[in-house]
């Protein structure tokens, strides 16, 4: 018959307590971490933010290049590649300089689009010490939250500027005003909405509307339209197929502030404001009854709703939103 274990003395237990502790495992230095962000306007010019963030700031360098080649049915990827040959021996020494700067001695570089991430992958020799992280890998952070940031800021500012140039021009060559439609999609009673407006040209721009009232959101078109166009100097008429809208901005233009909701009465405010406000004419059209401009923006509205519900990239939206807008431009002249 065994005999039972005896139990634990104090000197046993203390022997216990009092065995050497394995030797702690050394930290393990973290990497910088590099993002990059392109961004393609007009089909022509490039524009691009990385941004560094070395675990105690964020610091961005940013750059264009407008001379890409162009031959009327550039895709986003063929861009990118093409951006990219110039663009990466141009951040090369950049992520260099960060990775020798830490114990890690290479840097994690993030790559948020998709076709630009596959294209410096393949080009990653370039890259000296850079790792480009797979798509697995990609979490928000603040260098890859500032390159974006910073990306959509320069296009934001090309377009508004393109859009002012080409309407001073086309004004001054044709003595004519600048022809805008508005329109916005939602589903009924849920935001968000999307609101688009168009010009006889074929120049747009979409946007997403955090709003489920379908008469703010048409209101919010108008407002997107005129500051787009702030500094015109000839005449615009925007046309719009809500009368709600019709009346709200109507109102405004008079100086009067009136609208149900603070939502509303902040586009109201934009259009009260717009230096355009005595150059402004506001018609109504039929939605849906044969007016070319109100067809287009119409399509366009619908089409940034759905791109934003299924998170399409903003890059991606507007180029389908232009082949959109070019198809249904061709075969007809919108009278102005």
């Amino acid at each position: 018959m065994s005999t039972p274990p005896l139990p634990p003395t104090p000197l046993g237990l203390a022997r216990v307590v009092r065995r050497p502790l394995a030797a702690p495992v050394a930290p393990v230095a973290r990497p910088p971490l590099a993002a990059l962000v392109m961004r393609v306007a007009f089909d022509q010019v490039l524009l691009w933010t990385l941004c560094i963030d070395d675990g105690q700031q964020v610091r961005c360098t940013s750059g264009r290049i407008d001379d890409l080649p162009h031959d009327g049915e550039l895709a986003p990827g063929a861009a990118f590649s093409l951006a990219a040959v110039q663009v990466l021996p141009e951040i090369a020494p950049q992520l260099r300089q960060a990775a020798a700067a830490t114990a890690a001695g290479f840097i994690e570089l993030a790559v948020p689009n998709a076709t630009l991430r596959a294209v410096t992958a393949e080009l990653a020799d370039q890259l000296g010490p850079a790792q480009v992280l797979p798509s697995n890998a990609l979490v928000r952070l603040p260098a890859v939250d500032r390159a974006v940031a910073d990306a959509d800021a320069m296009y934001a500012a090309l377009l508004a500027g393109q859009v002012n140039v080409e309407a001073d021009r086309e004004a001054a060559e044709a003595g004519r005003e600048v022809v805008v439609a508005t329109d916005t999609s939602a589903r009924r009673g849920t935001a968000p909405a999307a609101a688009a407006w168009v010009r006889q040209d074929g120049v747009f721009a979409t946007e997403v509307i955090e709003t489920a009232d379908i008469s703010t959101a048409e209101l919010a078109a108008v407002a997107m339209a005129l500051e787009a166009h702030h500094r015109h100097r000839g005449r615009v008429l925007v046309k719009t197929d809500s009368q709600d809208a019709l009346s709200m901005a109507r109102s405004a233009l008079e100086g009067q502030i009136d609208a149900r909701s603070a939502l509303a009465r902040r586009y109201q405010r934009t259009i009260a404001d717009s230096r355009l406000r005595g150059q402004v004419r506001l018609e109504w059209v039929k939605g849906h009854r044969g007016d070319p401009l109100n067809e287009i923006a119409d399509a366009l509205a619908v089409m940034a709703r759905r791109h934003h519900d299924a998170g399409l990239a903003p890059s991606a939206h507007r180029v389908r939103a232009r082949t959109i807008v070019e198809e249904m431009l061709a075969p007809r002249q919108l009278a102005c």
